[in-house]
């Protein structure tokens, strides 16, 4: 990997090339913080077959509440809409929750989850969470159960990586048909 990085503390603008066993990426990222509570981030992936996968996020925190959006297209109309929100009760334990659904296909698949998470040491924590996943495109109603364990080990080498994980982390569990 290859990539450029501005960063003047409130916005950040990249880009990054990556090629793996011949194929070409290409990423155009940004981030802007609007505040220390409020941002936005937009991530695009242009890979060598011409196909674009986008994410577009926005975060907004103030004190132990947090509450984030995204979307996630697939070059076309189809896409991924995610709303998460958690509350921090205070020595490293969070209540959380996402509602996600697919768009722009010919059926409806939903989710939704609610969790916990809880940091036991500086960039260590460990994720669990129930959820119900429903829709057209299911056969029958599923339920879900996720445990997670994160590691940090320091800053990511770009923020493209940060905006991609939160989108992941809010459709940890969707399926698509």
């Amino acid at each position: 990997m290859v990539f450029a990085e501005y960063n003047n503390g409130q916005m950040v603008a990249g880009l990054a090339l990556t090629d793996t066993d011949g194929e070409r990426n290409t990423t155009i990222y940004g981030e802007y913080k609007v505040s220390d509570d409020l941002s936005f981030g937009v991530v695009v992936d242009k890979f060598k077959d011409n196909d674009a996968v986008t994410f577009v996020q926005v975060d907004y925190g103030v004190g132990d509440i947090e509450v984030g959006g995204s979307y996630l297209t697939f070059g076309g109309d189809e896409g991924f809409v995610a709303i998460d929100a958690s509350y921090g009760f205070g020595n490293g334990l969070r209540a959380t929750s996402a509602y996600s659904t697919v768009v722009g296909v010919d059926f409806d698949i939903n989710q939704i989850d609610i969790g916990a998470s809880y940091e036991f040491a500086p960039g260590a924590m460990i994720e669990a969470s129930v959820g119900h996943l429903s829709g057209d495109g299911v056969p029958d109603d599923i339920r879900t159960i996720s445990i997670g364990l994160t590691f940090e080990r320091g800053n990511r080498a770009i923020v493209a990586e940060r905006l991609r994980d939160d989108t992941r982390r809010a459709q940890v569990n969707m399926l698509f048909f």
